[in-house]
């Protein structure tokens, strides 16, 4: 069925690192008959969120702030087994959805007021790697004062002395 025009085909693939966005693109083109020339497409975007101690963490939950939010995006059973204080709850689940919403729904929905694109926003999960998922979100929704606790709950809840579930 080849009418002489040719086809194009074009697969994009992503792939994250921690931390680390890359993407590439093939596209496949057919020239004629079973003839295929693979044009690769290569971008290089790396974006690192920069990341929080203990020691930097410790005393923001001791004064919270309207600038910041410390954001857990544990799922509600983990964060059940405890919390940073002052941390508000968001889960990784709902995280895409939720910088969607409009101010007074996100409120309604989360508890607290939907952060503005200029706050300061300190993300935290279990060990770290659903939180760098949750900045790079963050990120993507134009977000740009995002840092990362990659200790996360396992390093405070040692730090404190609780047990990390």
């Amino acid at each position: 069925m080849n009418n002489g025009a040719s086809r194009t085909i074009s697969h994009t693939f992503a792939a994250r690192a921690p931390s680390v966005l890359l993407a590439s693109k093939s596209k496949v083109v057919r020239t004629s008959g079973n003839s295929f020339i693979t044009q690769q497409r290569s971008s290089f975007s790396q974006w690192v969120a920069p990341t929080v101690t203990y020691s930097e963490l410790k005393p923001l939950t001791r004064q919270p702030s309207v600038d910041r939010y410390v954001i857990d995006v544990r799922e509600p059973d983990e964060v059940a087994a405890g919390a940073i204080p002052s941390s508000v709850s968001l889960p990784l689940s709902a995280l895409p959805g939720a910088f969607h919403l409009p101010p007074d729904k996100f409120r309604n929905t989360y508890g607290f007021e939907k952060p503005t694109k200029n706050q300061e926003l300190i993300f935290y999960c279990r060990s770290g790697k659903r939180s760098t998922t949750a900045s790079e979100y963050a990120k993507e929704y134009g977000y740009s004062n995002i840092k990362n606790y990659v200790g996360s709950w396992q390093d405070w809840s040692e730090r404190e002395g609780k047990k990390a579930e």
